[in-house]
């Protein structure tokens, strides 16, 4: 076995869900869309089962789970849970709060089928920028304080591109330390806001702002 993907059958109300708890494939195996073969097969036999909803949660400072997770499945998250699990003592979260984003995958959907990039035609608008951001002495992505009174959509949060990477050196400054606790304030703040203001994240993109390459959440209203 090289991955796997399991979860739990449930309720919302009258409607049959799915809670996905874990995917995994080993490391040699990664990257060759092991992971979407998967989770489709997940959903074919979902979809037999009268199942229209799956869920899951994955922290939003991980951007490779952002990408795979919205402009590969084309999910849609409109909850953001603060510090969900509590301290653990994984080496994943480095002793930090566990906040989580909730994935909804409505697997009815035409744009549910994987494979596809749904976010291809969302193009970056510097002025719906909810974040501007700096690089520190480090050369760390640091951001100021967001803007929470935006209007109109769709808006853009932007998020480093491979934080927790980073955060999985055992050599990690002080410094580094302090903004991860930055980042993840910073965008506990703008999705509490923005999701009580009725939008939803609904895809994810790379674009280029201030001659760099970022990654950034995309908020639009249903």
């Amino acid at each position: 076995m090289v991955g796997f993907v399991c979860g739990f059958a449930g309720w919302k109300d009258s409607q049959k869900i799915h809670w996905s708890d874990m995917l995994a494939v080993k490391k040699p195996y990664r990257n060759q869309d092991i992971g979407l073969k998967l989770k489709l097969r997940q959903r074919q036999i979902l979809k037999r089962r009268g199942v229209e909803e799956i869920y899951w949660t994955f922290d939003p400072l991980e951007s490779k789970n952002a990408y795979f997770n919205f402009a590969k499945l084309g999910v849609v998250s409109r909850e953001y849970a603060p510090n969900l699990y509590g301290q653990t003592h994984s080496p994943l979260h480095q002793g930090r709060e566990t906040d989580r984003l909730l994935a909804v995958w409505k697997i009815t959907d035409s744009h549910s089928k994987g494979g596809r990039t749904p976010s291809s035609g969302v193009c970056l608008q510097e002025r719906n920028l909810i974040n501007h951001c700096l690089l520190s002495k480090e050369a760390y992505l640091l951001p100021k304080a967001p803007n929470l009174d935006l209007k109109g959509e769709p808006l853009f949060l932007e998020i480093p591109s491979t934080l927790l990477e980073l955060g999985l050196n055992p050599r990690r400054s002080r410094s580094y330390s302090i903004a991860i606790r930055q980042w993840l304030c910073h965008v506990r703040t703008a999705c509490l806001r923005y999701f009580k203001k009725g939008y939803q994240i609904r895809h994810f993109i790379q674009a280029s702002v201030n001659e760099r390459k970022g990654s950034f959440y995309v908020f639009e209203k249903k």
